[in-house]
């Protein structure tokens, strides 16, 4: 009679000792720890994302409104006859400027009968923007003070009388006016004559 044959346990099967379960654990630790740092780098990411794509927020400006004068001398010089001539007792002796006056007429003629513009304390930009659509600009007895830059100008044909600038780091400054793209040819003279006073007051 034989004896039945049985499968000898393999090695496998042996139930597992105290060391096996230290290296099971070992990993399972260390894949929980990698888990987590790989969860804890996307939030980081995801949050700086998130900061550089969300609209910043800005904080409000005080806009400055215009006085009555000046609203009423830039209403002067957009509209009416090609002669503008500041009277005293409509625009008064001086007004205070905090934003550019812009000159868009065809031709014009301002007499400022010896009116002052003065710069508001805040300005820093030009009193007075000639721009290139004027033909022929003239300015008579005015007084720009304190301001930075007190005409910046566009136009071909630019005339001044009995004009005063006081405290004006640039009196007057020409703006060139080109074509985009094109190469221009041409010089520049120095061909400005100036009449001063020699009364300084």
């Amino acid at each position: 009679m034989t004896k039945p044959v049985t499968a000898e346990r393999s090695s496998s099967s042996t139930p597992p000792t105290t060391e096996t379960k230290k290296k099971r654990r070992g990993y399972r630790g260390l894949i929980i720890l990698l888990v987590l740092l790989c969860l804890t780098f996307a939030a980081l990411s995801g949050w700086l994302w998130y900061q550089n794509q969300s609209p910043k927020k800005v904080l409000p400006v005080a806009s400055r409104t215009h006085t009555v004068r000046e609203q009423q001398l830039q209403d002067s010089l957009s509209a009416g006859s090609n002669m503008l001539v500041l009277y005293d007792s409509i625009f008064g002796k001086s007004i205070s400027v905090g934003d550019t006056l812009f000159i868009n007429r065809d031709s014009m003629l301002v007499d400022g009968s010896g009116m002052v513009l003065r710069a508001d304390s805040c300005y820093h930009g030009p009193a007075l923007f000639i721009t290139p659509t004027v033909k022929k600009i003239a300015l008579h007895n005015l007084v720009f003070e304190n301001f930075d830059l007190a005409v910046l100008c566009a136009s071909k044909f630019f005339q001044f009388q009995n004009v005063r600038f006081v405290n004006c780091r640039v009196p007057v400054q020409y703006q060139f006016l080109f074509q985009n793209n094109q190469y221009i040819t041409g010089k520049i003279n120095d061909s400005v004559f100036l009449q001063t006073d020699s009364l300084v007051q």
